[in-house]
């Protein structure tokens, strides 16, 4: 009589083994789409969050932070001082620290910055620049949790204030004994709830809070020379013509234009970069921390200098979008509080220009304009 010996046969034990290889490989996807949804909704809560955090100081207050500023002033000491060389490049994120549990932070920037010069922002601050503030980050941004800044090794900042539907126009940063931005063309950065050296309050959103965007994400460049179109930075002198006459204006679409025909994830760089998108919590600049509702999200990132290259070291005009790394768009936070997820495809109305935006005129950028603007009349 023959002896069985229980077992599987080699085809057996090969059908096993793909069947569990289709079995992973359909569980895979499964697995990364419910984590990133649930990045997601984490980041949709730090946005919320620091909408909050804008409230509590409004409440502390009477207005919400300044788009740019010196830190160490109220809005009325900001007016009156006849100090001429305070940095007034710092941005909302410092302005929040008390609001989001970094007290202790906010009060250490303060003892050592205080006096600071011109370079403050880049490299001031000692260890209390550095770090990472939870709050301010987007779990889904590989970039987030790196030290940023280069050498200033700064906490990095995902949440991004809205500058309104314009092109941000500047060529200073200090604060002079009149209580003006030196050179700085403010008209053109006033058409939103957060501007240069303005502290605006809730009775200036005409257009209703529930309707008015306060913050959404940005993507935190990798380095310098960051050439993807979320992270990085390219010169597009095409899309600002500052000479006057009948083109005077802004051009979004040139912007666009500087995407690269081979591989769309990427820029055309006609020279080196110097991007820090999202990796200075301290400044104010779009550069680093800022968007306007021009171009629809995920759109590139792009200045206007007449400077030598690298051209957004001293740049003229920056035109900043809201990017993320959720698919399909990106999480916005409104004045009221709240929290959408705004897709790529929103109506962003002509980007072809030349428009140049009075105060409180109609958004030529369609609806994703008009909720940039808080008091935009019909």
């Amino acid at each position: 009589m023959k002896k069985f010996v229980p077992g599987f046969t080699l085809v057996e034990l090969l059908v096993v083994i793909a069947i569990i290889g289709v079995l992973i490989a359909l569980l895979l996807p499964a697995v990364q789409a419910a984590r990133e949804a649930a990045r997601r909704m984490q980041c949709s809560n730090h946005v919320k969050q620091y909408v909050i955090a804008c409230h509590n100081y409004h409440d502390n207050n009477k207005t919400f932070p300044a788009g740019r500023a010196h830190f160490a002033l109220t809005p009325t000491e900001a007016a009156a001082s006849a100090t001429t060389n305070l940095n007034t490049i710092f941005g909302t994120c410092v302005f929040l620290l008390p609001f989001v549990e970094q007290q202790a932070r906010y009060d250490g920037l303060k003892q050592t910055m205080i006096n600071d010069d011109n370079n403050s922002y880049h490299s001031g601050g000692g260890d209390y620049r550095k770090g990472i503030i939870p709050t301010f980050l987007c779990p889904s941004d590989p970039n987030a949790r790196e030290p940023g800044g280069d050498t200033a090794q700064q906490a990095r900042c995902n949440m991004v204030p809205c500058f309104g539907d314009t092109l941000h126009y500047s060529n200073g940063g200090h604060l002079k004994a009149n209580g003006k931005i030196d050179t700085q063309s403010k008209t053109n950065c006033m058409r939103a709830t957060f501007a240069p050296l303005t502290w605006h309050g809730i009775d200036f959103i005409n257009d209703g809070t529930s309707n008015t965007i306060a913050i959404s994400e940005g993507v935190s460049a990798s380095g310098r020379n960051d050439k993807t179109v979320k992270g990085g930075f390219t010169a597009a002198n095409a899309m600002w013509n500052p000479t006057g006459g009948t083109a005077n204006g802004s051009r979004p679409s040139e912007c666009l234009a500087m995407i690269s025909t081979s591989d769309h994830t990427l820029l055309d760089m006609p020279d080196n970069n110097n991007t820090h998108r999202c990796a200075r919590f301290l400044s104010g600049t779009p550069v680093n921390c800022g968007f306007m509702t021009v171009l629809p999200p995920n759109s590139p990132n792009c200045v206007y200098s007449s400077d030598t290259p690298p051209h957004d070291v001293n740049p003229t005009v920056m035109l900043a979008s809201a990017s993320s790394f959720h698919a399909g768009g990106v999480n916005v936070g409104f004045c009221d509080g709240s929290g959408r997820f705004i897709t790529d495809n929103i109506d962003c109305g002509d980007l072809v220009g030349p428009h140049r935006n009075e105060l409180q005129s109609k958004s030529p950028y369609g609806v994703w304009g008009a909720m940039g603007t808080p008091a935009q009349s019909d």
